[in-house]
């Protein structure tokens, strides 16, 4: 909590594919020198979105570390101006030229956000530095953009879910999905079938909040569906154990989405109603969702970086597994999930 900090400036850099040559880098911050006391942070986390069709490369950025002493006064005396740079890029959907790199549109999705992980360290907001404490750490994490013809959407750590025009930037639509944290809110990877964006909202701080439709009051982690013309929610489901919470990426295929717990668990849900359909104990958190090729899931488990429970496993599972095992994949009766379709 006291080292000296910062000078990191998060950037996306274009690489020639064969020789490895930086072909552009574009900074997401103000120039510092490389020193400390300026603009800092920024970091990049997610994948971005590639579209070739107009020439451009989307990503969303993280919060700053750091900002001048004047910046940071200002934001502490009056929380909701506008007091940084105009190129501090921080929690903000960005839209660069695949060509060069030029910056062609920026849509920042938070008022303020100057935090470190000292913040939240033995000490809190006495630490020195934790320059802004009321600062939420509502960066655009691991979520990578989502990008259909007509909208590119990012999820944040806020709990909000935003559906951008790809050609200049302008909200098209917002949703709140659930409420919002360091460790999300919306904390990694979001998924689309081009009908529905699918979100898992981790709820960290375990604040309560309702789902739509049902009404039920949970405090704990859920997934949801949003219409992609409207944002509308169409389903949230909770996680079946009481207190977890949903870090983890979604992925989506063949009208079933998959989403790993904190608690263990991989799930299998309708698309359509969240219905649970499969579920299987994996011994060890699950903060990612399957990469799926030729119709088998591949799935880790085992995160306990922050919290969770280790186990460093990979599964593979399929149809042809489950019949392998004499299983019946997606039977409402059987719910245990020890082996189904493990292959």
């Amino acid at each position: 909590p006291s080292y000296p900090c910062c000078s990191f400036r998060g950037s996306m850099v274009a690489l020639n594919e064969k020789t490895g040559a930086i072909l552009w880098k574009t900074f997401d911050m103000p120039d510092n020198g490389g020193q400390v006391g300026g603009y800092s942070g920024g970091a990049i986390w997610q994948p971005p979105a590639i579209d070739p069709k107009r020439g451009v490369l989307f990503i969303g950025t993280g919060n700053n570390y750091t900002a001048p002493a004047d910046v940071e006064a200002c934001q502490n005396a009056t929380p909701l101006a506008n007091c940084v740079a105009a190129d501090d890029f921080f929690d903000t959907a960005l839209a660069l030229d695949l060509k060069t790199g030029a910056i062609k549109w920026s849509r920042m999705l938070q008022s303020f956000d100057t935090w470190t992980v000292a913040c939240i360290l033995p000490g809190g907001a006495t630490n020195p530095n934790c320059p802004v404490p009321t600062s939420p750490d509502f960066d655009l994490g691991g979520s990578g953009p989502n990008l259909l013809e007509n909208i590119v959407g990012f999820g944040q750590k806020s709990g909000i879910y935003w559906a951008l025009n790809p050609d200049n930037g302008n909200i098209v639509w917002s949703t709140p999905v659930g409420p919002g944290a360091s460790l999300g809110g919306i904390e990694w990877g979001t998924a689309t079938d081009t009908k529905r964006i699918y979100v898992a909202i981790s709820n960290s701080d375990h604040l309560p909040y309702t789902l739509v439709p049902s009404g039920q009051q949970i405090t704990w982690g859920a997934w949801s569906a949003l219409d992609v013309a409207t944002g509308k929610i169409l389903w949230q489901t909770a996680d079946p154990t009481t207190g977890s919470i949903d870090r983890g990426s979604v992925s989506v295929a063949n009208g079933v989405m998959y989403a790993g717990s904190n608690s263990g668990q991989m799930y299998a849900l309708d698309t359509t109603t969240g219905k649970i359909l499969w579920n299987f104990a994996s011994g060890g958190s699950v903060i990612d969702g399957p990469s799926i090729v030729d119709s088998t899931l591949y799935w880790g488990s085992g995160y306990r970086e922050i919290s969770g429970t280790g186990n460093n496993k990979v599964f593979a599972f399929s149809l042809a597994g489950a019949k392998e095992h004499g299983e019946q994949s997606g039977n409402d009766n059987n719910q245990s999930g020890d082996h189904n379709g493990q292959k």
